[in-house]
C-alpha cells in the first residue's frame, strides 16, 4: 500500500475539560515528520460548567443537547479559524477529539459533542471524529484509542516501556521488547481533583501543585478508595462516565489540602495496581498529560518509580502531544490503518477508526 503524506489539523479535548489542544502536523499514518503549529485554549467558564455537571434529565433533551453541541461547535471553528493564520498550507483534514459526556463501554455508547459536519461546511475540509463511537461499534471498550501513536512515538526509545497518560482519566500503554502493545484506563484522574479543589476553594484546578504540597495523605481515605471495583477488573478495560461518582464523598471531612495530597496518593497506588495486569515488570515510564502541571504529583510518582521521564525530555514534537495524536490517528483513519487492537480496546481484531465528514459529498 503507497502511504500518503496528509497534512492534518487536529483539535483534543482534555479528558478534565481544562482546554483544548491544537495541532497541525505532516503525517504518513506511519510517523509524524513535522508538527508546524500548536496551542491550547481554556474552555470558556460558562461553557465548562455546562459540560462538566449535564444531568440525566439534560442527556434526554434533544433540544439542550443541540444548543450545548453548538456552543462547543463554535469554540472549535473560533480555535480552528485562529490555527488556520498560522499555518503555510490548506489541511488535507481535520481530525477531532470532543468533549464526552456520556460513555458507556458495556451499552457501546458515547455521547461526543460538536457538529463535525458543520465545522467541514465551515471551512470546505474533510473532518474526521467520532473515534470514541467507532471503536465500541466495532466491539471495542472506547478506550484508550492511541497506544498505536505511542508505540510510533517511543519506536527509539528501550523497551519494555511504559507511558502513562496523567489526565482527567488515567490510561497506561505497555510497549514490550517484541512489539506488544497493551493498554487500558486506570482509572479516574484528574478530573476529580479539580472537582474536588473547585468545590472546595472555587478554584478551577490546583495551580502549580499548591495544594497537594502544603496537604498530607490520609492513609486510610486513600485505601478505602483503591476498593473501587473497577480496580479488579481485568483489561482490556475503560472508565465508565459514573464509574467514580462517589469517590468525593470518601473525601469529606478532609481540608482542601488533605484532600489533594490524598488525591495525589491515590492517583499513585492505582498506577501500582495497574502494573499487575502488564505481561511484565516494567521500570522505564514516560509521563504525558495535564498532570504534570502538577510538581507534587510529578515528584510522587518519580519517587515511586524507577526511570520516570517526562514526555518533553524524550519526544519529539512533546508539545500539545494529545492534539499530535489525534493528528495521527486522523491519517490513520484516511488510510485505513488500524487503530483500536485486541490488546488495547478489546475490539476482535485491529481495526481503524473514525467517522470521515465530508462537505465534497453532501453538495
Amino acid at each position: 500500500m503507497q502511504l500518503k503524506e496528509q497534512k492534518i489539523l487536529a483539535l483534543y479535548s482534555d479528558t478534565s475539560l481544562q482546554e483544548v489542544e491544537l495541532a497541525f502536523a505532516l503525517t504518513d499514518g506511519l510517523d509524524i515528520l513535522k508538527v508546524e503549529n500548536s496551542f491550547s485554549r481554556p474552555y470558556p467558564y460558562e461553557l465548562k460548567d455546562k459540560l462538566l455537571n449535564v444531568t440525566q434529565d439534560q442527556l434526554a433533551d434533544k433540544k439542550y443537547l443541540n444548543e450545548l453541541e453548538k456552543e462547543v461547535t463554535d469554540f472549535f471553528i473560533s480555535i480552528l479559524q485562529e490555527g488556520m493564520e498560522n499555518i503555510s498550507d490548506k489541511p488535507d483534514a481535520i481530525s477531532i477529539v470532543g468533549p464526552i459526556i456520556q460513555n458507556s463501554p458495556q451499552e457501546k455508547h458515547a455521547i461526543e459533542l460538536g457538529d463535525f459536519k458543520k465545522i467541514g461546511t465551515t471551512f470546505g475540509i474533510p473532518v474526521i471524529g467520532h473515534f470514541m463511537q467507532t471503536d465500541l461499534t466495532a466491539g471495542g471498550m472506547g478506550s484508550p484509542l492511541k497506544a498505536v501513536f505511542w508505540e510510533t512515538m517511543a519506536r527509539k526509545l528501550e523497551k519494555p516501556l511504559i507511558i502513562a497518560n496523567i489526565g482527567g482519566i488515567l490510561k497506561l500503554t505497555y510497549l514490550g521488547p517484541n512489539g506488544e502493545i497493551v493498554g487500558f484506563d486506570v482509572g479516574i484522574g484528574t478530573s476529580v481533583m479539580d472537582e474536588w479543589v473547585f468545590k472546595k476553594t472555587g478554584q478551577s484546578q490546583d495551580d502549580d501543585g499548591w495544594l497537594s504540597a502544603q496537604g498530607k495523605s490520609d492513609k486510610k481515605v486513600v485505601k478505602a478508595l483503591l476498593e473501587h471495583p473497577y480496580f479488579k477488573k481485568v483489561p482490556p478495560k475503560a472508565v465508565e462516565q459514573n464509574d467514580f461518582d462517589v469517590l468525593l464523598g470518601q473525601l469529606e471531612g478532609l481540608s482542601p489540602a488533605d484532600g489533594c495530597a490524598t488525591l495525589v496518593s491515590f492517583f499513585v497506588e492505582s498506577l501500582k495496581k495497574a502494573c499487575a495486569f502488564l505481561p511484565e515488570k516494567c521500570e522505564n515510564w514516560i509521563l504525558i498529560g495535564g498532570g504534570l502541571k502538577n510538581p507534587s504529583l510529578v515528584l510522587a510518582l518519580k519517587q515511586t518509580f524507577k526511570n520516570v521521564q517526562k514526555g518533553i525530555e524524550c519526544f519529539p514534537f512533546h508539545e500539545h502531544l494529545n492534539a499530535v495524536g489525534t493528528a495521527f490517528l486522523g491519517a490513520r483513519r484516511l488510510m485505513n490503518l488500524p487503530i483500536s487492537l485486541p490488546t488495547t480496546t478489546g475490539v476482535t481484531e485491529a481495526v481503524s477508526g473514525g467517522e470521515i465528514f465530508d462537505p465534497a459529498h453532501d453538495k
